[in-house]
């Protein structure tokens, strides 16, 4: 189903709850600019669908509401929900948040995903400095060690352990396939 029939059929079924029970939660409105934060869909089924202005102090703020009140009351794609992560990180570094703190920043504010899945959300300019500082980080630990004497070889990949789903052995990745642990 292509994102316009999914919105198309979200908007028809707005309308038939309309019908049902009425209006349940009103259309919220930036009073400040008379932009939509909230209920685009409801707006879209019904064009007097009760509004609520609402005054937002930044835009942080509102973003931050329009992500709540989506949490709570409906499914967001993945898609949207980049697409909104991206925003409030723009918003965030707009408002002097240093670029390495965002995605931690968002955990913060936005509790309830942890800090590897807003990750994946967020566009690579967020991602690529804290890679970039963690090898840096190694790179410097590793020199300290060289520096005190220590002998210093380059680090392997951390190998990653499975269990077997029938009979339950250790498994690990090696490349693409699974092998048998060695004890």
């Amino acid at each position: 189903m292509s994102e316009l029939e999914r919105e198309e059929e979200v908007v028809e079924a707005l309308k038939r709850s309309k019908e049902r029970v009425n209006y349940v939660y009103p259309v919220i409105i930036d009073s400040a600019t008379g932009e939509i934060v909230d209920g685009r869909h409801r707006k879209k089924a019904d064009p007097t669908w009760p509004e609520k202005k609402v005054e937002f102090k930044n835009e942080v703020e509102k973003i931050l509401f329009r992500i709540h009140a989506n949490i709570a009351r409906r499914k967001v794609s993945r898609r949207e929900r980049a697409f909104e992560f991206a925003r409030l990180a723009s918003a965030l570094e707009r408002s002097g948040v240093p670029t390495e703190q965002i995605c931690q920043k968002i955990v913060e504010l936005v509790p309830w995903f942890d800090e590897s899945y807003i990750m994946r959300l967020l566009p690579s300019k967020y991602k690529q400095k804290k890679k970039r500082e963690a090898a840096v980080r190694a790179v410097y630990k590793r020199a300290e060690r060289r520096a005190k004497g220590e002998k210093v070889e380059a680090e392997k990949p951390k190998e990653k352990f499975y269990t077997c789903p029938v009979c339950g052995s250790k498994l690990v990745l090696k490349g693409d396939l699974l092998w048998p642990a060695q004890s």
